[in-house]
Parts: C-alpha cells; structure tokens; sequence
C-alpha cells in the first residue's frame, strides 16, 4: 500500500523520539510505500486535491534516517490513506490544509485523523468536554476575573501554584491586592482616568448624551479641565459612549429594480428643452 504522511519538514524532524519515524519505518519493514509532504504542498486543481509528494526510504540511522525521491504531483486519492501528523501552531496554514484534506475526503480519500475533528477539537479546550475530570477551570482573557479566581481559590492550592499555570506573576497579583486596599498606589495616570470618567458621563449626560468626542472636549476645556482630546476619545471608547451622527442610521435592506414598472407621471410634464441654454436666462 501507499501511505502519505503530512508532516514538518523533514530535516526539522528528531528520528530517535519522533513517533511519526517509527510509524513510518514499521509500515516500510511491512512492505508499504511511504509518502511524505507539508501542509503547503497541498493544493485543488481541475476538481481534484492534489499535493507534491516525496517517496521516502528509511534508514536506521538516527541523523541521516531518510532519502527522498523527487517532488512529484498527485492526487490523494490514489494513496491507501493519508496522515496528518502535523504538530502546531494551529495557524491559518493548519486550518487550510484541513480545509482541503475534507475535499479530498470527499473524493475517495482516506484521511487519518478526520480533518474536520482535528480542526474543531481544540486540545486546550477538549477537555471541558469531562467537566466531571477537571481540577477548578476558568477559560477567560479577563484580568478581573482571572484575579478573582485566583482570591476564590488561593485557600486551597496557593497563590504561587495557581500562577505557575496561569500567564500571571504572583508579584504582580499581590501589587494588584495591595492597589485594591489603598487606590493610591495606583498609576497616576489610572487615578486621573478615573476623576476624568466621571467629568466625561457627567458632560454627555447633560448635553442629552448627543456630544462627541470634540464636543466632550470643547466643554471640559471650557470649564477648565485640562486634558488631551485624545485622552478624551480614549476614556469615550473605554465607556462606551458616542455622540450623534448625522446621516441615515438605519440600513437598507431593498434595492430598487430600474426595470420594474412605475406609475405614469399624472401630470404629463416635459422635460425637453427647447432651444440651448443661454448665459442668464432659464431654459
């Protein structure tokens, strides 16, 4: 039989440890041809999924462990079953390379893992699928809530274990209690951001919350508040508010057909001139 492998490049890959090696050196001990590409090399032509592919022969040894013919183009279908053992990073490559192994599926081709469950069965996220398996989770890109996981859990594993896992320094969640007992240790530039917010909601709200981001601005400075207007757009987006725009606010969803019929101008107007325009005088 013949087998392709999707796989890393070739010379990137550890033959003494690497699995995909050993599989691929057990099938040629049985008999069975050997194939191997990179993601890249897969493409759809003329209704077929296609790939450049290298036949590969095996050697025992752990450095030089493989020679490769030269890159031939077929279709994937023609190869007994086709292997992805490409490792990450899940990037838009991967997701496109899965895109076509699921065309070739289609076609006849037998694809090893199923494209499709490869792609959406995230190996960070699989195992919310066994919530009754897992230590207390949190999937989140939430600071705040990432801290208060860390408060509501602190008791039972310790603050230092739970932000060897998490993309958190310890010192910098006690730098982040410590601001929570005394707001004054606290960026200068947070504190003013916060006396600032309330000015902002104040101004909005009492102008009938139609000023912008220039309008904002204009009265602050007027009542003596210095600040940056792009300070002042900054802290608008943060919050949420908008002024009023001019123009249409709703979306058409209807386009007018120029071939349908009309109505009959009732008035029977004429809009022919009759002579050219002259310099000052209608028409």
């Amino acid at each position: 039989m013949k087998l392709l492998f999707i796989l890393d490049p070739l010379d990137e890959l550890k033959a003494y440890k690497d699995t995909s090696v050993a599989m691929m050196r057990g099938l040629t001990a049985r008999g069975h041809r050997v194939f191997a590409l990179g993601p890249a090399d897969v493409y759809w032509q003329d209704g077929a999924t296609r790939a450049r592919t290298v036949a590969l022969a095996l050697h025992d040894d752990a450095h030089d462990w493989y020679t490769a013919t030269a890159p031939k183009e077929r279709a994937l279908a023609e190869f007994a079953a086709v292997v992805m053992r490409k490792d990450p990073p899940f990037d838009m490559e991967y997701v496109y390379a899965t895109y076509l192994l699921e065309t070739a599926e289609r076609e006849g081709a037998r694809v090893f893992n199923r494209p499709a469950a490869v792609r959406d069965h995230n190996e960070k996220l699989g195992i919310l699928e066994f919530p009754q398996f897992v230590a207390p989770t949190l999937v989140t890109r939430e600071p705040d809530a990432v801290h208060a996981f860390i408060d509501e859990q602190r008791e039972k594993f310790g603050v230092e274990p739970i932000c060897a896992v998490l993309p958190i320094a310890p010192s910098l969640y006690y730098e982040l209690k410590a601001r929570e007992r005394d707001p004054h240790r606290r960026p200068g530039r947070a504190r003013r951001d916060e006396a600032l917010c309330a000015h902002i909601v104040r101004v909005w709200r009492e102008n009938r919350e139609g000023y912008g981001v220039r309008k904002v601005w204009k009265q602050l400075t007027r009542e003596g508040q210095v600040v940056a207007r792009c300070t002042v757009a900054r802290l608008m987006r943060r919050l949420g508010l908008a002024g009023v725009v001019r123009g249409r606010k709703f979306t058409v969803t209807t386009i007018p057909d120029p071939a349908a019929a009309r109505p009959l101008d009732l008035a029977t107007r004429q809009f022919t001139a009759v002579r050219p325009t002259s310099c000052g005088s209608p028409i």
